[in-house]
């Protein structure tokens, strides 16, 4: 039996081709993890929970996930210059309270939100090569960052982006629950797609849409003057 109590493990090898194995789960968790070691790599060969925060410091390591599910409760910090190879699992953020993730930009497979009780927050580009799901009650903020890739997604929570990119979400997919643009001064790009509730928060300025919107839910914009414009779709 491991008991993590309060602690961090650091992780502080020079060299690549460490396993870490065992019975990494429920009472045998992690707290906090740490990989510091430049050049260092690592890599789970079985599922993962981290009952707190996960950090690649900002080195040349490399962190390589299980196959199966890495569960984090806290942050997820990833440096600029680390690697982390998600080798099909999924990263689950399954906290408490806030959390925020990647450091970072990082490309996960599959992304699966499962936390009620505090916002997700995004602070740096995140592609999704495959699934992104988010449970009921749930709530993923991606600020002002771009979310990317070609997954599929099962949203049930809230989704809430500033981002003015174009597109801040991708285009084509089909969103349950609710989808939040939260630029107040608007200038947002909507993202083409089909859509359960859709909500605009600008009360000034406007918010374009880049191609064909359905809403199979509720439309819902804010007192003010701020537009939504359809463009020619």
């Amino acid at each position: 039996t491991f008991t993590a109590g309060t602690s961090t493990i650091t992780f502080s090898s020079t060299s690549p081709g460490h396993v870490i194995s065992g019975d990494l789960v429920g009472s045998n968790k992690f707290n906090s993890v740490t990989f510091t070691g430049a050049a260092g790599g690592w890599s789970f060969s079985s599922p993962a929970d981290i009952g707190a925060t996960f950090t690649q410091s900002n080195n040349t390591n490399t962190v390589t996930a299980p196959a199966g599910t890495l569960k984090v409760a806290g942050g997820f910090v990833k440096g600029a210059t680390a690697t982390f190879t998600a080798n099909g699992g999924t990263v689950e953020f399954n906290g408490a309270g806030a959390q925020a993730f990647p450091g970072a930009a990082t490309t996960f497979e599959n992304v699966l939100v499962s936390n009620t009780g505090g916002t997700v927050t995004a602070n740096a580009t995140v592609t999704i090569n495959t699934n992104l799901t988010t449970d009921v009650g749930s709530i993923l903020n991606m600020s002002t960052v771009t979310l990317t890739g070609g997954f599929a997604v099962a949203h049930s929570g809230t989704l809430q982006t500033s981002s003015t990119a174009n597109p801040p979400i991708p285009n084509s997919l089909t969103w349950g629950g609710t989808v939040v643009f939260t630029r107040t001064n608007g200038g947002q790009i909507l993202s083409s797609g089909t859509f359960n509730n859709l909500t605009f928060n600008n009360t000034s300025g406007t918010n374009t849409a880049n191609g064909n919107i359905t809403i199979n839910g509720t439309l819902t914009t804010t007192t003010g003057t701020g537009v939504l414009s359809m463009s020619r779709f």
